[in-house]
């Protein structure tokens, strides 16, 4: 069901030019579900009938831009949704969105928007029961031309040989309609593990990466009629990330500490390290009875019970750092680009004095305020 917030979208700050629409947003993933409608409405004939709506509502960043979605003349939004619509998607004019009807029980389905300044337009996509395509946590979305037509491209697990498994592209053209399942050559030395889904970058026209953080990023350009596919490994973790990696499976906590993002031809990779301490605390050393005139039962419970303690480690964090990695995307290396330390970020110019006074923190005559400090 849907969760009570995702009924009441909040009021945006209004663009700094009513007449325009930013060049680019911070768009949440999860959709509202509310009645609200402008200019950017769009709508399609859901299978059943009735009438499917969704309305975008777009603000400067770093304000967050959200949908709406809806059934229009429905008693009641809250239980026409199983769960919140959700944006899977997203290239230039074209928003890809997840949605789960209550009257199609378990099954989601597929919906491209299009915005457009004089007719923005929602339709369905088909989508093959056969195809597990509703678990796919990304797809990405290639746009051909300026005829409004598009490519929707998702990474699957194909077949298990040699203890790995081999991936096929599953493609949906919007020119016929029609989906599509190619396999992948392998390109990753190794295998590139599972969870290739966490993100999905656009790197060309037609080119998309599919990012495994724990891994790296496999390209593919789904325009060539043969798919061909290339791997970008990623730097190897810092120290404590290593060790934090180790201890859970491949990928799963790795979006946590680690980004990549594509400019102007440009990968951008990033990974934070937070330092550690770590304390050894000893169990409290037992008594000895010979010096006791009398032992109450509750006592030697209890000292039975911390003879049994063992030494345990507390793990405090002790500051982070940070480091930057860019390649372009035809190379085949990184080059490192800033490492940054909090403990060297220093904050002592007179414009932060009043914050420094609210904040509670004593300033030192002639010394600098270090940002870990606020």
């Amino acid at each position: 069901m849907s969760l009570p917030g995702s009924l009441n979208p909040p009021a945006l700050p209004i663009l700094a030019a009513a007449s325009r629409r930013p060049g680019w947003i911070l768009l949440d993933q999860d959709a509202y579900i509310a009645g609200r409608t402008n200019a950017t409405t769009a709508a399609t004939t859901l299978p059943d009938g009735r009438t499917f709506e969704v309305s975008f509502w777009a603000t400067d960043p770093p304000a967050v831009s959200h949908l709406c979605a809806r059934i229009p003349g429905s008693r009641s939004d809250a239980t026409d949704f199983g769960y919140e619509p959700r944006v899977v998607g997203a290239e230039g004019r074209f928003v890809l969105i997840r949605v789960r009807f209550t009257s199609n029980g378990i099954y989601d389905e597929l919906f491209m928007y299009r915005a457009d300044p004089d007719s923005p337009t929602l339709e369905q996509i088909p989508l093959p029961r056969d195809y597990r395509l509703p678990l796919f946590k990304a797809f990405g979305i290639a746009p051909r031309g300026d005829g409004g037509h598009y490519l929707v491209a998702a990474l699957g697990l194909g077949d298990y040989t040699n203890n790995q498994f081999s991936y096929q592209l599953h493609i949906y053209s919007s020119e016929d309609q029609t989906w599509s399942v190619k396999p992948l050559p392998d390109s990753c030395p190794g295998g590139c593990g599972g969870g290739m889904t966490q993100k999905l970058i656009t790197l060309g026209e037609g080119v998309l990466g599919w990012v495994n953080f724990h891994r790296g990023v496999l390209v593919c350009d789904v325009f060539r009629k043969s798919i061909d596919a290339r791997f970008i490994p990623f730097p190897q973790p810092m120290p404590e990330n290593r060790v934090r990696l180790k201890e859970f499976h491949p990928g799963d906590p790795a979006f946590r500490v680690r980004d990549v993002a594509v400019s102007n031809g440009v990968i951008k990779f990033v990974e934070i390290e937070h330092r550690c301490i770590v304390t050894t605390i000893l169990p409290e050393k037992p008594i000895d009875p010979s010096v006791m005139d009398v032992l109450y039962d509750s006592d030697l419970i209890a000292s039975q019970k911390r003879m049994d303690d063992k030494p345990r480690q507390v793990r405090t964090r002790d500051g982070w750092r940070a480091v930057t990695w860019t390649r372009a995307i035809s190379s085949n290396c990184w080059h490192k680009g800033r490492v940054v330390d909090v403990d060297d970020i220093s904050v002592d110019d007179a414009m932060f004095s009043s914050l420094v006074s609210e904040l509670g923190v004593v300033e030192h005559e002639g010394a600098s305020l270090k940002f870990r400090d606020l």
